[in-house]
């Protein structure tokens, strides 16, 4: 509807604007497609039931508007938005109009399909953790069981995906121009990537849901050691290098809208210092030991936002850490490792409160299981505060060798830059120095009438300050060493 009134005021650039919107739909028709398929997959156990039960015939109506929503949506963009870059707005609106209808019986169909109860299904051979998660676990945790159980997260884990192909085409745009981007950037991202889909997706997030050990190793690596990674590919410098800018006069692109979100007061607020660290240090407490741990645990949608929220809020404080991409906030690599220091205090007392608790945290939660390999929940959860305790220092190390690689290649910038304004101005400062200490001689000698010790003379200072800041010109003996200044 709102493309429809666009075309009806006629306003600038309507076809970048379509087409934008007939990008992102497609994007959504793929998204609901596959969410309906997986909704219509657990609620119906035999193919029968599409035919059967009221319940199957509207989902198979519904299948059939939304292909039929797709064929519209496919030839907007083939035919309608063709027309509509020539001048033409007339099959624009067509399409969307029969568009319109369509999604209108659509939304009709899915709200009465909610209403509608789905096919008995048999219960009585399913267990307490399939009950409560929508899954069974195959046995005890063993590491074959948490490489291989693998359960893919259509919300984080799909995405892990396509962030590291859509790195992967960016830093190839490069490279076809013939712009080297580090090979050790495209590792960190792509390993980053790896770490986010282990964790959501891999027997290890499976059983996390049941045992809070388990649990804290996720949390540490989605928290912490996935977002050190992800921060140390660049990805905001790689996406500003590789897409190209908006023309003068042009709707703006994906990459002023880059430029405008990391300049935005929102994001200049959350990545204040104090309001990083908090959000950072915070997110442990205000999780475990209020309560919350367990309303967000109980559920599919608690365990997404939980999952998503430690990784954005540990992005964010890397980001200000680390510093690889462009920023609101600039600071120094000893602000940078100051910020970092505060932090381990706090990480050490949370991994000791939970070695050291008395009651078990999501207690209701995890009692339903009554898994057999964990007789203790209290042990279990002092177990989780040793992993949370021990690897605290694993991302703090990455992050200290990061901060100081930087502090080099800083101190080389600097020196590189010096250099090249000495070259560039014929060293005027030494020459104003040398100069100073000139006037200082000839004051000396005009107040006590005689050259004193206490200013050099001038050809011998000139002298040592050349040498002192020049290095000495090659000798050929030497052939094979070199002087560093």
């Amino acid at each position: 509807m709102a493309v429809v009134a666009l075309t009806q005021q006629k306003v600038a650039g309507l076809s970048v604007v379509v087409s934008r919107y007939s990008a992102t739909a497609l994007a959504a028709f793929v998204a609901v497609a596959a969410s309906g398929a997986a909704s219509a997959a657990v609620r119906i156990s035999a193919i029968g039931d599409l035919w059967t039960t009221d319940y199957g015939r509207l989902v198979v109506g519904k299948s059939a508007l939304l292909l039929a929503l797709g064929v519209a949506g496919w030839w907007q963009r083939r035919w309608a938005l063709a027309q509509l870059r020539q001048g033409r707005t007339r099959p624009l609106l067509a399409v969307a109009g029969a568009e319109l209808v369509l999604m209108a019986a659509t939304v009709a169909v899915a709200a009465t399909l909610a209403r509608t109860a789905s096919p008995a299904i048999d219960d009585q051979s399913i267990g307490t953790v399939r009950a409560a998660l929508g899954f069974d676990l195959p046995g005890p945790p063993t590491v074959w069981r948490l490489v291989t159980a693998w359960r893919p997260d259509l919300l984080l884990g799909v995405a892990a995906i396509a962030a590291a192909l859509l790195y992967l085409r960016a830093a190839d745009r490069l490279r076809r121009r013939g712009v080297r981007w580090p090979v050790k950037r495209t590792v960190a991202w792509a390993l980053g990537c790896v770490m986010v889909l282990i964790a959501t997706s891999s027997g290890l997030d499976r059983y996390a849901q049941t045992q809070f050990s388990l649990h804290m190793i996720v949390h540490m690596t989605l928290g912490m050691l996935a977002p050190i990674l992800l921060v140390l590919g660049g990805p905001v410098t790689l996406a500003l290098r590789s897409l190209p800018p908006a023309g003068r006069g042009q709707p703006p692109r994906m990459r002023e809208l880059i430029v405008a979100v990391t300049h935005s007061r929102a994001l200049r607020f959350v990545s204040h210092p104090l309001v990083a660290v908090m959000l950072f240090v915070g997110s442990f407490y205000a999780i475990y030991f209020t309560g919350l741990f367990g309303l967000l645990i109980s559920s599919h949608l608690g365990h997404l936002v939980m999952n998503l929220h430690l990784l954005t809020v540990g992005y964010l404080y890397y980001w200000l850490i680390i510093g690889m991409d462009p920023a609101a906030r600039r600071f120094p690599p000893v602000v940078k490792l100051g910020l970092l220091m505060v932090t381990l205090p706090f990480h050490a007392v949370f991994g000791l409160s939970l070695m050291n608790s008395h009651a078990v945290i999501a207690s209701d939660y995890y009692r339903q299981f009554s898994l057999p390999w964990v007789p203790d929940l209290l042990a279990d959860q002092r177990l989780g505060g040793a992993i949370a305790w021990a690897l605290a220092d694993i991302p703090t190390a990455i992050v200290i060798i990061a901060l100081v690689s930087q502090w080099f290649r800083a101190d080389e910038r600097d020196a590189r830059r010096a250099d090249r304004r000495a070259d560039r101005d014929g060293d005027d400062e030494l020459t104003a120095y040398n100069a100073m200490l000139t006037r200082l001689h000839d004051r000396h000698v005009r107040e006590t009438g005689q050259a004193g010790a206490a200013i050099p003379d001038r050809s011998t200072t000139e002298v040592s300050n050349a040498a002192l800041i020049r290095p000495a010109a090659p000798n050929p003996a030497d052939a094979g060493h070199s002087s560093t200044i």
